[in-house]
């Protein structure tokens, strides 16, 4: 890796994926990385101990998200299956199947796995007894981006829909309405300190931080991914156990913010090369972040240029105050 690239306190894991990274997951605990990726793997690494690929597996279709539960890794893929698979024996199970790609998975409790996807529905499993879904929830469009947190569960569709639920009924949304973003959503993430709301990012180089109990003053729209004022994909967002929230785009950048004061409080030097999720451990002492080709400009772009080389990389970057 060319250090000069990127920025101080950064690095990069051992054997990193060879296509690019659908979302990356850290452990609750401890500091295992999972990653999913599009050429149909997902690898897990120990940070802070060399960051060696310590077990991979192989699925039969490219994987489109992940989690962790406990020392399990959960997974969706574009063939429309939710699936499980234990780091530690090599077993996989298979969970469930949705119509259509699954783009989101969440682990909720000691046996519950909540999983949503392009067919337009989210479903709720038990893995101890897989296969037969306990709800099923229809979206008014396509799912683009989903979260859950305490008891929340927030959906970003096609058609610019934003819908949150109370997962103890998930029987009507307690919020919906159109997002404040003009163009299609690519990402949301909830937070819940003050007051419970989500932060959402789109295609148009924007993000809005929403409070769910309106109306509110607090509610604002930011520009935060250009390059020489050309717009780039808002790709992910994070947040810290602190508060402050990060957001990732196809211009190479990563911007730390604090949504209080209304104000970008770090960036990372951009690299040039789309970055395509971000994820903080548990404690918010690393903050993880993939770089890959994340399809912005096309196809005939990526068959014309030298193949993007894909990276996992970390940063122990002290939070700014």
């Amino acid at each position: 890796m060319d250090e000069s690239r990127f920025n101080p306190n950064t690095h990069e894991v051992v054997s990193p994926t060879q296509d690019t990274v659908s979302q990356i997951a850290w452990h609750r605990n401890q500091n295992f990385l999972a990653a999913s990726t599009w050429d149909s793997k997902i690898g897990l690494w120990e940070i802070q101990m060399n960051s060696a690929l310590k077990t991979q597996f192989q699925y039969s279709a490219p994987i489109l998200t992940c989690c962790w539960a406990d020392m399990l890794v959960f997974f969706g893929s574009v063939d429309g299956k939710v699936g499980g698979w234990d780091p530690t024996t090599g077993h996989k199970q298979e969970i469930g199947e949705h119509g259509s790609g699954v783009k989101f998975v969440k682990w909720l409790s000691s046996s519950h796995l909540i999983s949503g996807s392009w067919d337009s529905t989210i479903k709720v499993w038990d893995v101890r007894a897989p296969r037969t879904s306990l709800f099923n929830l229809n979206l008014p469009n396509k799912l683009y981006a989903a979260d859950v947190q305490d008891n929340i569960l927030v959906c970003a569709t096609a058609g610019r829909d934003v819908l949150a639920y109370d997962m103890r009924t998930l029987n009507q949304p307690i919020y919906q309405k159109k997002s404040p973003l003009k163009f299609q959503s690519k990402c949301i993430k909830l937070f819940n300190t003050p007051d419970p709301g989500f932060v959402i990012g789109s295609v148009e180089g924007k993000a809005a931080v929403e409070y769910l109990n309106e109306p509110t003053s607090r509610n604002f729209v930011f520009s935060c991914h250009r390059d020489n004022n050309a717009i780039k994909s808002v790709n992910d967002i994070a947040f810290h156990p602190g508060g402050v929230f990060a957001t990732v785009g196809s211009e190479g950048g990563i911007k730390w913010w604090n949504k209080e004061k209304k104000m970008k409080v770090h960036e990372f030097k951009p690299n040039g090369l789309p970055i395509v999720c971000c994820s903080w451990n548990s404690t918010g002492s690393i903050f993880a972040y993939a770089i890959g080709y994340d399809w912005s400009k096309g196809t005939q772009y990526m068959l014309e240029n030298t193949p993007f080389k894909s990276q996992i990389l970390y940063s122990s970057q002290q939070i700014p105050s």
